[in-house]
């Protein structure tokens, strides 16, 4: 290749564009996974709570704790919102061999936005609900918010 060619070669726009490791990624002598997740209600009013219960078990023999996080996305709505926004974490400490039972109690005002008539309130509509360890390994579930009073 001549020196013309040379001067469009990135070295940097050729890597992959993902993190080295995702937010949340943290290494641990224990070996800690999420068994099971439960949506109590799968529709809510703008005014409720979405509550999550979330199995944890420790398969080791050791002790160790990890971080359980709960991100939000606005399937459809008025506002564009981010694909991942954390809207909950919880550090959590499992001795070893043993399951544990979190409770993810996120109120529904956590999800407001601005809107263009700079109002801010909910969108009425459908979220995905997602809960992991870290942010690329995480368990999606769908919600619905229902307007049951006037914005």
């Amino acid at each position: 290749m001549d020196n013309g060619e040379a001067k469009y070669i990135s070295k940097y726009i050729d890597s992959p564009n993902e993190p080295l490791y995702p937010f949340g990624f943290g290494l641990g002598y224990a070996n800690i996974d999420i068994v099971h997740i439960k949506v109590t209600n799968h529709v809510i009013s703008s005014s409720g709570t979405i509550e999550l219960v979330v199995q944890l078990a420790n398969t080791s023999d050791r002790s160790g704790s990890t971080v359980l996080q709960c991100y939000t996305h606005q399937i459809v709505g008025e506002t564009v919102r981010p694909l991942k926004e954390l809207k909950w974490f919880k550090k959590i400490y499992l001795p070893a061999n043993s399951k544990k039972e979190a409770i993810i109690s996120l109120p529904v005002n956590n999800l407001v936005s601005v809107h263009s008539d700079l109002r801010s309130y909910v969108d009425e509509g459908y979220y995905d609900v997602m809960v992991g360890l870290n942010s690329s390994e995480l368990s999606h579930d769908d919600i619905q918010i229902k307007y049951l009073e006037e914005k």
